[in-house]
């Protein structure tokens, strides 16, 4: 052991478990350090997980009918029609003067029209259950020929 050249008092033995119990308790303190980072994180994790899903449990409110005898539900759902031209004569007058008193579903409108996409305006396919299981017979055909052609192998 080397001791310090500005010390005149020598090193004198250590009590027994001196140094087991010094470095237990840095152990404990090193624990407790990484239990408090971790718990910080956790409470911030579930501080933003709880903002998520109040913002997405509490619906934007949609205004109520501007002057127009249509509201703006009814105006969301025909945008994709409103834009492809599929609404007739007496609902796109509405939906245009809907449009000319509300910001919201103005930018509803932006929206939609930025996004490029064709497939907004289309409709979903309704639920087949024989196209289903076709689908299904059909998969599964493909899987046996495939399996059967790595075991020719």
């Amino acid at each position: 052991m080397q001791t310090d050249p500005r010390t005149t008092e020598p090193w004198t033995p250590c009590p027994p478990g001196a140094l087991t119990g010094l470095s237990s308790e840095l152990r404990s303190l090193r624990r407790r350090r990484v239990l408090l980072k971790a718990s910080t994180f956790a409470v911030a994790l579930l501080a933003a997980g709880a903002a998520g899903w109040w913002g997405l449990r509490t619906p934007v409110p949609m205004a109520e009918p501007v002057t127009t005898g249509i509201d703006c539900r009814k105006v969301h759902e025909l945008l994709p029609d409103y834009l492809a031209g599929r609404t007739d004569a007496a609902m796109t007058a509405q939906i245009r003067e809907h449009l000319d008193r509300c910001p919201r579903c103005v930018d509803a409108l932006h929206e939609l029209e930025h996004t490029g996409l064709p497939q907004a305006s289309l409709r979903l396919p309704r639920h087949c259950p024989d196209c289903e299981s076709a689908i299904a017979a059909r998969t599964h055909r493909s899987m046996e020929i495939s399996l059967a052609s790595l075991l020719d192998r």
